[in-house]
């Protein structure tokens, strides 16, 4: 074969290789094609519409925030409110521009800028500029740590007024609890969760879904760099702010009892301790506390115990049983009180019931039974109904299920009802478990003719924008364990308890005051089951409920008490007696002076009177029933509280005017109206304390400025 015929065949290879892949390649070309056409055409690609996706590249969505709802006490004052903080940043890379203007603060401000931000998040302006000028130049931005986070809107606004460029802000809402403590764990907390407020405990949480709005939005196209493109459009949304809720806690009850269990923690320094007080009547709770507790503005305490201890700790009370136990006995027509038992010790099914008094009374009557406390003489009438009557006694006043008070979880609590000696020991409330809940809403039929009624914490809940009352609450009659007759009798046997010769409750009494009360002492079961704790005098749970006055009650209290580390005089009883008495004192004499407002009374909208003359505002202000408040020396109104917001007669409306702002006399004030002026004014503030103001640190007349801080004490 010569050299041409050689060629021939090698080509021949070739040129059917690049047939192949002529032919090969056209599909795939077309179908390219076909795809580009229809992508350009449709928009659409892998199941996306790539319209869409473009404008959602290159278009910003702004959350706007919902204002989460506050909640109010009995006289309208806020326990849990809204505040907008801020957290200052500056934008320090040279390529934060747009359309020309810089949106960085450049070298040649960054001393002006030291000394401003210095003097108002109270730094050194020698270390705000090191931070201006970090090692990495490379940096976008730079913070100040927690100096420059939380701030006011007054020092944002201050900070704003020098039109530093590339000096930003962030807000952020922020949960603002004035009292600090206040039946913390039923008010409960609401922290920061993705971005919104979201109730984690109590009220704040049950009610998430009423005070926790709905947030808006604004969208618009953007730039990389987030700033809007001239020719976008805008879309809204309008923000839906959460509902108002008006709780029955009066303020004044409350402190009562916060600064008794405060009292009874540091001079007894028990486990834990509850106490409530109730309108027997509604079931209005018009104070609720409990130690341990926490401060809901600062979070201290908040780790010692997360659970209400109210509705979710169970317990056996001990004798306040005794008093359901009578009403049973009497109600049921088996109650004998001239007939005699021998008090000490009972023989029941091969079990021993004894008194507190082993050696006992005697031959006594079963009225003494009540009024000496006596188990024995309870476990008699026990017998004599039968434990079919006693039980179903104990279920009709509410044992043994949830009371349904609207606080989430709450215990049913359990009862031992097999044996004779089990039956026999529920008639002085030992081997039955209940809450606190529980034993106020059982009492409620003794106090209320009857009529039991379920405890709740909620008046209503408004609409803020409509005042629309878009849930309300009454009062629940949820049984009628027993007669009227039958409770008057019953109170009537409360009283003798504390004033009657053979009574045993003479240490609760409340001089010039018709009380009745009945206390208790239960041993606390083992946490595994097997049996009590055994150990010191004070590893006891002591309880006592209340009421007053007698005839025709007012007032229902109950507190409990668990393993009290020191005795009053090595007693129980006496212990319980000292904490009732410390309590019942200031609510009984403050009841003489003053009447409770109801939620709602006198309640209207503060205007808005920013920019007028102070004489004006004022007068407006005292039409409507409100308490203006100047703080400042000049005759216009720059800044003010409450504005928008519905307040009762009688509010503190602070006026803040564009002259020089001096410290006014704060005696008197309530921790609210202090933490209202101070946000205002751009100061700290440090409480002591619980109550009203009685001390300041700034004396009145001082030229206040923002590196201030301000300590109050409160009683």
């Amino acid at each position: 074969m010569n050299k041409r015929q050689k060629q021939s065949v090698k080509k021949k290879p070739n040129k059917l290789y690049g047939q192949v892949l002529f032919w090969a390649v056209i599909p795939l070309f077309a179908i390219f094609i076909g795809r580009f056409f229809y992508v350009g055409i449709t928009h659409h690609a892998d199941g996306q519409n790539l319209s869409v996706r473009v404008r959602e590249m290159y278009s910003n969505a702004i959350d706007i925030k919902a204002k989460r709802g506050n909640i109010y006490d009995a006289t309208g004052q806020p326990i849990a409110e809204n505040a907008t903080t801020y957290t200052v940043y500056v934008v320090l890379s040279k390529k934060a521009q747009a359309y020309g203007k810089k949106q960085y603060l450049p070298q040649s401000q960054k001393h002006k800028a030291a000394q401003i931000l210095g003097k108002n998040l109270g730094m050194e302006p020698k270390k705000v500029y090191r931070i201006l000028n970090p090692k990495n130049s490379d940096l976008y931005q730079v913070e100040f740590g927690s100096a420059g986070r939380n701030i006011s809107l007054a020092t944002k606004e201050k900070i704003q007024s020098y039109h530093l460029s590339g000096v930003k802000f962030t807000p952020a809402q922020a949960r603002m609890y004035p009292y600090g403590v206040f039946a913390s764990h039923v008010i409960g907390i609401a922290q920061q969760k993705n971005g919104n407020l979201t109730g984690v405990m109590g009220i704040e949480k049950q009610y998430n879904e009423y005070l926790a709005g709905h947030n808006g939005v604004r969208k618009y196209a953007a730039d990389r760099l987030g700033i809007k493109l001239p020719s976008s459009r805008m879309k809204y949304r309008k923000p839906v702010d959460g509902d108002d809720i008006y709780t029955t806690f009066n303020p004044k009850y409350e402190n009562y009892l916060e600064e008794t269990l405060t009292y009874a923690q540091k001079q007894y320094k028990p486990v834990e301790m509850a106490g409530v007080l109730i309108d027997p009547h509604t079931g209005e709770i018009l104070a609720a506390a409990q130690r341990p507790t926490f401060n809901a503005q600062t979070k201290v305490g908040l780790d010692q115990i997360w659970r209400n201890s109210l509705t979710e700790e169970a317990y056996e009370p001990g004798s306040t049983m005794k008093t359901m136990l009578l009403a049973a006995s009497i109600d049921s027509g088996h109650f004998q009180p001239n007939a005699y038992y021998q008090s000490g010790k009972l023989d029941v099914g091969g079990g021993l019931v004894t008194d507190w008094n082993q050696n006992g009374w005697g031959s006594i009557p079963y009225y003494e039974a009540y009024l000496k406390s006596s188990n024995v003489g309870m476990a008699h009438m026990e017998q004599q109904m039968g434990s079919n009557v006693w039980l179903k006694y104990i279920k009709r006043f509410g044992f043994l299920e949830s009371t349904k008070s609207g606080l989430g979880i709450e215990r049913p609590g359990s009862i031992l009802f097999k044996l004779p000696i089990e039956q026999a020991d529920t008639a002085f409330g030992q081997g039955i478990d209940v809450t606190s809940m529980q034993m106020v809403q059982a009492y409620t039929a003794i106090a209320n003719d009857g009529k039991m009624v379920r405890p709740r914490f909620i008046k209503k809940i408004v609409n803020p924008n409509t005042g629309k009352t878009v849930y309300e609450t009454k009062t629940k009659v949820v049984g009628r364990p027993i007669t009227s007759k039958t409770a008057s009798q019953v109170r009537y046997w409360m009283q003798q308890y504390i004033i009657n010769s053979q009574a045993i409750g003479k240490p609760f009494k409340v001089n010039g005051f018709d009380t009745g009360i009945k206390d208790g002492q239960a041993q606390i079961a083992r946490s595994d089951g097997k049996g009590y704790i055994s150990g010191g005098p004070g590893d006891y749970i002591f309880d006592v409920a209340g009421i007053a006055p007698v005839n025709h009650p007012r007032f229902l209290v109950y507190i409990v008490v668990k393993q009290p580390q020191v005795l009053k005089k090595n007693a129980g009883d006496l212990t319980i007696a000292d904490i009732y008495t410390h309590f019942m004192k200031k609510l009984l004499n403050s009841t003489q002076r003053t009447t409770i407002k109801n939620i709602g009374d006198s309640m209207s909208k503060v205007p808005d009177v920013k920019k007028w003359k102070i004489n004006d505002a004022a007068q407006i202000l005292n039409q409507k029933g409100f308490h203006p408040v100047q703080i400042g020396s000049g005759s216009r109104i720059v800044r003010q509280s409450d504005a928008g917001n519905s307040a009762t007669s009688g509010t503190k409306v602070f006026l803040i005017t564009n002259g020089e702002i001096k410290m006014p006399d704060v005696s008197g004030w309530s921790r609210n109206d202090v933490v209202k002026f101070a946000n205002l004014v751009g100061i700290n503030v440090q409480f002591k304390g619980s109550g009203f103001v009685t001390k300041q640190s700034i004396p009145k007349g001082s030229t206040l400025n923002k590196n201030k801080s301000l300590i109050v004490v409160l009683r």
